[in-house]
């Protein structure tokens, strides 16, 4: 089990564990089933979230059944920022791991970090979550009952804060080194 995400959005590691023997367990529940293979069964946000750093998020998710024959390739999990009016502020979007690997009763994490942009409104927000084949076509989700939600399961909203001064700028550029040439004529000035 990792602590964090990795560096690399395209990598990925899978674990083989008990996850019953871990007690790993969402902070926040959120049951839905997608496709006939696939449950999420919670989500866990930071405490705190502000404009202008990333937002991290982890996915809690029960393969039911094998997906070989569900997906030919890899599925893909996504995390969409929206706001009240289904504005898509940020999104991050993960790679799974292969289809033939998830067999029934697997158990498998999934981190997104998505840049809360800076000129983002401090105010109520949205995860937008799901699963897509490689084709990009959503895996249809529905909840517990067996009812239809879309391709995608909204989570509760949030509030996200006014930044911080000290919040590191995103896209920034940073001058790692300038040299003026003392004895450089200007112009105007003699050579």
């Amino acid at each position: 089990v990792l602590d964090e995400p990795l560096d690399d959005p395209a990598d990925f590691i899978a674990y083989r564990l008990d996850a019953d023997a871990l007690a790993l367990k969402p902070q926040h529940a959120a049951l839905a089933l997608f496709g006939d293979a696939v449950e999420l069964l919670g989500y866990d946000l930071p405490a705190e979230v502000r404009v202008g750093q990333p937002l991290t998020v982890t996915l809690h998710w029960r393969v039911r059944q094998p997906l070989a024959g569900t997906f030919d390739q890899a599925p893909k999990f996504f995390a969409h920022l929206l706001d009240a009016s289904g504005y898509r502020w940020a999104q991050d979007d993960g790679i799974g791991y292969l289809a033939p690997e998830w067999t029934g009763g697997e158990y498998v994490l999934s981190w997104f970090t998505i840049p809360v942009p800076p000129d983002a409104p401090p105010k109520t927000y949205r995860l937008q979550v799901g699963l897509y084949r490689p084709d990009g076509e959503r895996v249809i989700a529905r909840d517990a009952a067996g009812r239809w939600l879309g391709s995608a399961l909204d989570l509760p909203p949030f509030k996200v804060e006014e930044g911080s001064a000290n919040a590191p700028a995103q896209d920034a550029l940073t001058i790692a080194r300038y040299e003026l040439t003392p004895n450089a004529p200007s112009a105007g000035s003699p050579a």
